[in-house]
């Protein structure tokens, strides 16, 4: 079951995944503000920085464990690492919180300031005011919040490119196995048992487009209708009706294909139908679960 929610989980749009992380930053941000509900703690502006920028590198480097969703996948533990990742950023907003929190004590007295640390601009604002019991700092404690603030920069700067980095590294392993066998059929089955098989069908004529086949044929459009996913081709006008040996081939061929199967096992029925390019029959074969002996 959890895997299954895992497999749906990632084959979300990206804006999807986007405001999940959001979410979750939120819902973080928010239990760090509550736990630390009536607490003293507070934080001067230079290790306010420092920390938030230590949590925002730590939690930059947690898209790099998507590159281990492939093996997680096969080893049937993608959930775990789907919990890992997303964990990491609730984890990431309920630091987020506490070091809020602490800010708002050391520059307002209180905690009411602290839900600025979350949002744009006006978490800057938290971070340059200033302490209220602020005085002069000597030589020595301005060098060293100097050497702070170089440091925290420098984390900054370090998140950036390990989140790029990772993001890059991420994309171009979902290019790879986006057309993987095993992914393909994984995220069908998940879709079903989600889904229900007539929808999932809906969905995989909806993706895949005209293209050529060979010379004489062309995919032109894959159909929807119940249970049944139908592909139409369109052949010239001398290409012949396929021969009993063609067809059953055609059959075992789709018996046979790991993705094609479980549709079939599902309870659907894929049809396959050629059209002259005038738009007369030329051939259909269909291949319901009795074809394949289920």
């Amino acid at each position: 079951m959890l895997e299954n929610a895992a497999l749906v989980l990632m084959a979300q749009s990206e804006s999807a995944l986007m405001l999940l992380g959001i979410a979750l930053v939120l819902a973080g941000f928010m239990v760090g503000l509550i736990t630390r509900r009536g607490a003293t703690l507070s934080l001067r502006r230079v290790p306010y920085f420092i920390w938030s920028a230590v949590v925002f590198a730590l939690v930059s480097a947690a898209p790099f464990a998507w590159l281990l969703s492939f093996e997680a996948m096969q080893n049937d533990i993608l959930w775990t690492l789907v919990a890992l990742v997303f964990g990491s950023i609730f984890v990431a907003g309920f630091f987020f919180g506490v070091l809020g929190h602490a800010r708002s004590v050391n520059a307002y007295g209180d905690a009411g300031k602290a839900w600025m640390a979350i949002v744009p601009l006006f978490n800057l604002l938290l971070l340059f005011k200033g302490p209220q019991d602020w005085e002069q700092s000597s030589f020595k404690a301005i060098a060293l919040n100097a050497l702070g603030s170089i440091f925290g920069l420098c984390l900054l700067v370090l998140g950036v490119g390990i989140e790029h980095i990772a993001t890059e590294q991420s994309l171009a392993l979902a290019s790879r196995i986006e057309n993987d066998p095993e992914f393909i059929s994984r995220s069908i089955a998940a879709s079903i048992r989600r889904k229900g098989l007539e929808a999932t069908l809906l969905d995989m004529a909806t993706d895949v487009p005209s293209r050529r086949i060979d010379e004489s044929t062309i995919l032109k459009r894959v159909e929807n209708e119940g249970t049944t996913l139908r592909y139409v081709y369109e052949v010239s006008a001398d290409t012949p009706s396929l021969s009993a040996s063609t067809s059953i081939a055609l059959v075992n061929q789709v018996c046979g294909d790991a993705i094609l199967h479980q549709l079939i096992e599902a309870g659907g029925t894929l049809e396959f139908v050629y059209l002259h390019d005038d738009g007369t029959k030329a051939d259909t074969v269909a291949v319901t679960p009795g074809s394949c002996g289920l």
